[in-house]
């Protein structure tokens, strides 16, 4: 079982790239049998499994999420295990208002690599409404 410390640390650099859209460090601390498990009802809802395909699932989040407008809060650590606490924005009634969004992160963390990514969204059909009709 990786340190508390480690663990925070991956997650930290998961963010630091994510914020910035740099898959490349991200690819570095996924697993390559990583698995990303999204909720069903989303349009790319599933399981994504394996580094490639969890790459191409956060590529098309990242171009749909102005990403310079989420906010982590808090970050929590209990072994291999980490939940981080978000403000993500799926859609827009216009851009100077964006309407955000709950959402905890779950990681495992195994041999300072990332081996699993669950989110929890507040509501699911909020975003599938923002992705169905782009503003």
């Amino acid at each position: 079982m990786p340190s508390e410390a480690t663990t925070e640390c991956v997650v930290n650099q998961f963010y630091n790239a994510a914020l910035s859209k740099d898959l490349v460090a991200i690819a570095a601390i996924l697993h390559p049998n990583v698995i990303v498990h999204e909720a069903s009802s989303l349009p790319y809802g599933g399981a994504h499994e394996g580094r490639d395909n969890v790459l191409i699932l956060l590529a098309m989040l990242f171009d749909g999420i102005p990403l310079e407008l989420v906010v982590r809060s808090e970050v929590l650590i209990s072994g291999s295990r980490a939940a981080a606490f978000l403000e993500v924005p799926f859609g827009f009634d216009d851009s100077a208002n964006p309407i955000s969004m709950p959402v905890v992160e779950t990681f495992v963390v195994e041999q300072g690599l990332i081996t699993q990514i669950r989110p929890y969204y507040f509501d699911t059909a909020a975003i599938v409404e923002a992705l169905s009709n782009p503003g």
